[in-house]
């Protein structure tokens, strides 16, 4: 089951919090430990563009965050128990203090569950691996898109890899319209780009398609 939770522009997604059978995924370091949990936390961000029916996937980064801790401070109220640790996990990621809580208290329950269910005579520590995706979702129609690519510079002539627009061909110099450098690092006026992305799914300088999502 995914938990979803929506807050602002953001979509955060508890994709899993499972038992992995393997105990190839504990470091050698914490296989001798107390006996307890070694966790695996990744999130996983991406930033989707969201235009007419498509959704489509611009960018994709990653963070992991692993630690240990004994069955005894499951529950316990300190910086040694797991919410304690997914705490100082959440604070390096960004997450908001009401998703925090409510992602903690899942994982927590979910973990509890596993704790009381599956037999652990055959090691100390055991591997419990959760994901958490984080989604801004954007809208190709909105300025703010675009200002987050503006190349903030001082433009003098000779220092654009392209003299001119290749939608428009007007001079870049010859007016004081926004650029912008989009993904794919070419540079177009502001206001050509986003009426072109009107009709084209594809960057017009290299053709490359923009990746769409099975969401």
């Amino acid at each position: 089951m995914i938990y979803c939770i929506k807050c602002g522009d953001y979509r955060f997604q508890l994709r899993t919090v499972e038992h992995v059978d393997d105990q190839i995924a504990v470091p050698e370091e914490i296989k001798n430990l107390a006996q307890g949990f070694f966790f695996s936390v990744q999130f996983y961000y991406t930033t989707k563009l969201v235009y007419l029916d498509h959704t489509l996937s611009i960018e994709d980064e990653a963070m992991q965050c692993d630690f240990h801790f004994q069955f005894h401070q499951l529950y316990a109220e300190d910086e040694y128990s797991l919410s304690g640790k997914l705490c100082a996990s959440f604070s390096d990621s960004d997450v908001p203090e009401e998703v925090e809580k409510t992602m903690t208290k899942i994982i927590m329950d979910m973990s509890m569950s596993i704790a009381c269910t599956k037999p652990f005579a055959e090691y100390k520590v055991t591997p419990i691996l959760v994901q958490i995706g984080i989604v801004l979702i954007l809208s190709m129609k909105e300025d703010r898109l675009f200002k987050s690519k503006l190349i903030n510079m001082e433009i003098e002539k000779g220092s654009l890899p392209g003299e001119h627009c290749v939608i428009c061909f007007e001079d870049f110099y010859s007016s004081a319209r926004e650029i912008v450098l989009m993904p794919c690092s070419h540079i177009y006026h502001h206001s050509c780009i986003t009426k072109y992305f009107e009709k084209a799914l594809n960057y017009p300088t290299c053709r490359l398609q923009l990746e769409l999502s099975d969401e």
